[in-house]
């Protein structure tokens, strides 16, 4: 007689309990994972129960039978109210179904049976949850102040699914429009002309001034507000606020791409462009032709977003320290630069992960002054900083300018962002494309004087450190407040 463990039975009824078991495991982590169990799982109470507890919607993939089980769509609708659209009919008119469903989603509602979307206790509830869930509410709740009102305190724009004459009533519709300025829309037209309700539309959301009667589309303190909420509402202001220096400057400090609204005066002002720029570096596409090929611009552009390179002109855009800063933004700026970049992926790759800052980067700046060899396996170094202060760092003999910058950045009290520095030698400022070379082939640019105040090439120094790079702009005079 053949032994049990022999049995294929046995041996089947071990694979269907794994497989069960697995299905089970999986519902658990992942209760859409009953969509591809097999039938009978589908049909299985604990593992159905265990997906709707997961996943509400789950419930869709369960067997009529469960989808009948009163157990199974409590826990369904309970973690998402939405699966009533899955449950049996005979659940739509079930009054302690529907409130779990609408009091977990507000907009289950719409799966509710007529006469419970025409129950006030129903519908209170769910546009308390969801107001825009009194679009499925019967005509006469719709028609109801208080059901009205607790909409719209919801979600302003339920204003569109209550009865004609709410979009006249004052107090529902300033109650829309300061939960949601995009209400504005559907009130009524004299309220657009009213200034208390539309500056509290244009304060909840600036775009509403689209919605905005003329006079007030005219109007000074309604247009500062509203773009200073939306800077895009400024396409919607009367046409003389686009040279307005004010209220552009409030646009484009709120959105950059606001200067695709400017006038071609304002484009070409430069306040107003690095404003634009810093916020959005793609603004950079709306500037007037000078400054898309200005460093200055363009590099603030770039720090917002490397992409923005694309914007700058062919000159700019073959500058390797440009595309330096472009590519430490976002690597595939690369793609933007000048042609004969695209084979020096790996040389950029390389120099931005270099701690040495590229041209015009708001960095501090160290000059080397005297590099010496010591017992021919430590470099003694004097450096000083823009404010005059000497240090002394030693380093091991191959040391490369990539570890200088690491040394310096990594001083406990120097905790200026990005982490990078500006080396100076001499007349020489090595760029991040340098970072692999050796500090000692440098010792040639670095020279000792008195004082501190002069360097090889008789460039004056400001407050001990200043170079040609400095005097030319490269670097920012901001980069006083990170010393």
């Amino acid at each position: 007689m053949q032994s049990a463990d022999g049995d294929p039975g046995h041996e089947a009824s071990l694979v269907q309990q794994a497989v069960r078991q697995s299905f089970l495991c999986g519902v658990l982590r992942c209760g859409w994972a009953l969509h591809n169990a097999p039938t009978h799982l589908q049909a299985d109470r604990q593992v159905v129960l265990a997906a709707v507890g997961r996943n509400g919607d789950a419930l869709e993939y369960a067997s009529p039978e469960l989808r009948a089980d009163r157990q199974v769509v409590f826990r369904a609708v309970s973690r998402d109210g939405c699966a009533l659209q899955y449950a049996a009919p005979m659940f739509r008119v079930d009054l302690e179904i529907v409130l779990a469903a609408v009091l977990q989603h507000g907009m289950a509602l719409e799966f509710a049976a007529a006469e419970l979307q025409a129950s006030r206790e129903v519908v209170l509830v769910a546009v308390l949850r969801h107001g825009q869930a009194l679009k499925f509410a019967a005509g006469e709740l719709r028609a109801d102040p208080e059901v009205v009102f607790a909409a719209v305190q919801r979600y302003g724009c339920a204003l569109k699914y209550a009865s004609p004459e709410f979009p006249a009533d004052r107090r529902i519709v300033l109650r829309a429009v300061s939960r949601d300025g995009h209400a504005q829309q559907y009130a009524a037209r004299m309220f657009r002309a009213d200034l208390e309700i539309v500056l509290a539309a244009v304060l909840r959301h600036g775009m509403a001034l689209e919605f905005v009667a003329e006079e007030l589309q005219a109007a000074r303190e309604v247009v500062l507000v509203a773009v200073s909420r939306c800077g895009q509402a400024l396409m919607f202001a009367a046409v003389k606020y686009r040279t307005d220096r004010q209220i552009v400057l409030a646009a484009v400090s709120q959105l950059g791409y606001a200067l695709k609204w400017v006038t071609p005066k304002l484009r070409a002002d430069r306040q107003v462009v690095l404003v634009a720029v810093l916020q959005d570096g793609n603004a950079l596409q709306y500037a007037s032709p000078e400054f898309r090929a200005d460093p200055e611009v363009v590099l603030a552009a770039l720090s917002q977003d490397g992409l923005a390179l694309r914007f700058a002109t062919p000159e700019l855009r073959a500058d390797r320290e440009i595309v330096l800063a472009a590519v430490r933004q976002n690597e595939h700026a690369l793609w933007e630069a000048a042609s004969d970049f695209h084979k020096q992926t790996q040389a950029f790759l390389d120099a931005a992960t270099c701690l040495i800052a590229h041209a015009g980067e708001q960095s501090p700046v160290f000059t080397v002054r005297n590099i010496v060899v010591k017992d021919n396996d430590t470099l003694e170094l004097v450096i000083y900083t823009l404010g005059g202060e000497s240090s002394c760092e030693i380093l091991p003999v191959q040391a490369s300018l990539h570890d200088l910058a690491w040394r310096l950045v990594t001083r406990p009290a120097n905790r200026w962002r990005p982490p990078r520095v500006h080396l100076v030698f001499g007349k020489h400022r090595p760029s991040a494309f340098d970072g692999r070379r050796s500090v000692k082939e440098f010792s040639a640019q670095a020279v000792q004087v008195d004082g501190g105040c002069r360097c090889k090439g008789s460039y004056e120094y400001e407050c001990g450190c200043a170079s040609e790079w400095f005097q030319w702009g490269w670097i920012c005079p901001v980069v006083f407040q990170y010393l």
